[in-house]
């Protein structure tokens, strides 16, 4: 028996989160990203967008357009069903793509 999305949606956010498809078309992980990933470190391991794509999901998530109007150090994509994430955690994934390794905490090079 195939469960449409209504169904799975009536269901709650965890059905929603184990009864869906993972397989997942990379042009909506690149024109949605927001329906596909909830946190920075999924771009980074997703098989279906290449290093320029996971760059632009990442850039984009990182963009002060993507900022949380009451706490600017957060970040949401639009659409997504996650919560915000730590603007530290999507430029983290930033230099992870890079093959950059992180700055130390306190700031010291």
């Amino acid at each position: 028996m195939q469960l449409s999305d209504t169904t799975i949606e009536r269901l709650g956010p965890l059905a929603s989160a184990t009864l869906r498809a993972t397989a997942v078309d990379p042009f909506e992980a690149f024109v949605a990203p927001g329906d596909v990933f909830r946190h920075p470190r999924e771009v980074l391991t997703y098989p279906g967008l290449s290093q320029a794509e996971k760059r632009a999901v990442l850039a984009s998530w990182a963009s002060d357009s993507r900022a949380v109007d009451s706490c600017p150090a957060l970040r949401c994509l639009e659409g997504c069903r996650a919560e915000p994430v730590p603007l530290d955690a999507v430029l983290a994934a930033l230099q992870a793509l890079d093959g950059v390794a992180p700055a130390p905490a306190d700031g010291l090079n």
